[in-house]
């Protein structure tokens, strides 16, 4: 019976010294996808995550709500991810009829000195 007990005692604190320690959280998810870009008639390989920044810059003013800035880019990454490879040439066009996306030299010479890296 010691011995049960004594073995009970070992496994609880061997599982709360597991349960216990601190784990780091990390916020936001860079994925390795690359979106491809129908841009007039060039393809652009751009990385998921920038070709995000483009589009909520390129759909809304940057004047918006932060939540709604959110809420839009949630929109344009469930959108084309769900265009995600379906496609053999390009994901998504650079339009209204897709999604409107604008570079990061488009967005500096948009805003001047109010853009921000």
């Amino acid at each position: 019976m010691k011995k049960i007990i004594l073995l009970v005692v070992i496994v609880t604190i061997v599982a709360l010294f597991f349960v216990s320690e601190k784990k780091e959280i990390k916020y936001g998810y860079v994925s390795n996808i690359t979106i491809k870009l129908k841009d007039n008639n060039t393809i652009l390989n751009i990385p998921l995550e920038d070709y995000i920044v483009g589009v909520v810059a390129g759909e809304v003013p940057a004047t918006f709500d932060i939540e709604a800035l959110k809420v839009q880019a949630i929109i344009a990454r469930t959108y084309v991810l769900k265009r995600y490879n379906k496609s053999n040439n390009y994901d998504v066009e650079n339009s209204v009829l897709n999604q409107v996306y604008i570079s990061n030299s488009k967005m500096k010479e948009k805003w001047k000195e109010k853009y921000d890296v």
